[in-house]
């Protein structure tokens, strides 16, 4: 049953995301501005209207970057193979994650010519990571589930296929060519998920941390705090009064990465991990939080995105 439950859901959910980006490619060719579909959208996701006018949340003023995006070095940032050859061409080969292989197709995959544990996505979009250890045959997402070397396979090539752009109308990711890269997998020394710092900067002034935690299946503990590194916001109670054991011993260098890399940008999201053995890696770098979606804890409460937005210009 847990089979056939997990067969279906897999169907069901690329049937819903291809009925989706059907509708949106639509949607693009009658419509001559994309505005009211960010209100619709916004409104779905935040129960409210966005102010674009006169925007003062930090929400709207995300929006607002998403409906008028066009930095065309963008394209080259998004892609997760192409901005660690631009990264490296700057002198911060030592904050990038090495690259095993890269495949234009899941064909193409050979698994015998890669280590035993590695990591495997797409450079398109933000969803398919997979985490393998072929010794133990052993394949999980970001967020923990379990997946088999066919189930895998089946949604990268799925992935592969699909427009980032007709998502959600994200310009940097429309001209980005769809590629499977597999890298070193970087874990703590007890084998779990590592913390994941998200620096938000603006014009390469850094703003706030956006810091995920405990990511499973079930969701993911997540810790707001400004470039001081205090408190502005969390979704786990647990952490009002401890989240410093999360402040790393190279925050100051990480935050000066982010602001170098991001100048050129009104908000620029810089993805970062930190170990001891390993020092600061680059996740990536993106220009519309979540797409704008409110899922999970993504987005803080009111009164903190009030008071996030007012630390942008």
């Amino acid at each position: 049953m847990k089979k056939f439950f997990q067969k279906y859901l897999f169907f069901a959910r690329n049937w819903w995301h291809s009925f989706l980006v059907f509708k949106n490619k639509l949607y693009f060719k009658t419509h001559k501005s994309l505005t009211k579909w960010f209100v619709k959208k916004y409104k779905k996701n935040f129960g409210r209207k966005p102010n674009l006018a006169d925007p003062s949340l930090f929400s709207e003023k995300l929006y607002l970057q998403m409906m008028t995006f066009d930095v065309e070095i963008a394209t080259t940032l998004v892609d997760k193979i192409t901005v660690k050859e631009f990264l490296n061409e700057r002198g911060y080969s030592k904050y990038v994650t090495p690259t095993y292989k890269v495949f234009d197709s899941v064909d193409e995959i050979d698994f015998s010519s890669l280590p035993n544990e590695f990591v495997i996505k797409c450079n398109h979009d933000s969803g398919s990571t997979y985490l393998v250890n072929k010794e133990s045959g052993t394949i999980r997402d970001r967020d923990g589930r379990q997946y088999s070397f066919k189930k895998m396979k089946r949604y990268l090539k799925k992935t592969l296929n699909t427009s980032v752009y007709f998502q959600g109308f994200e310009k940097q990711y429309k001209d980005v060519v769809p590629k499977i890269l597999t890298e070193e997998l970087i874990k703590t020394s007890k084998g779990d998920f590592l913390a994941d710092y998200k620096i938000f900067c603006n014009y390469g002034s850094p703003v706030f941390i956006y810091i995920v935690v405990g990511r499973t299946n079930k969701g993911e503990k997540t810790i707001f705090v400004d470039k001081d590194f205090n408190l502005i916001y969390t979704n786990s109670p647990e952490y009002v009064d401890n989240y410093k054991q999360f402040k790393p011993e190279k925050l100051e260098e990480m935050i000066k990465f982010a602001s170098d890399i991001s100048k050129e940008f009104k908000i620029a999201r810089v993805d970062l991990y930190y170990t001891k053995k390993l020092g600061i890696r680059f996740g990536e770098i993106a220009f519309s939080h979540y797409g704008g979606t409110s899922t999970g804890a993504s987005f803080p409460d009111y009164d903190s995105d009030l008071l996030i937005g007012g630390m942008f210009k």
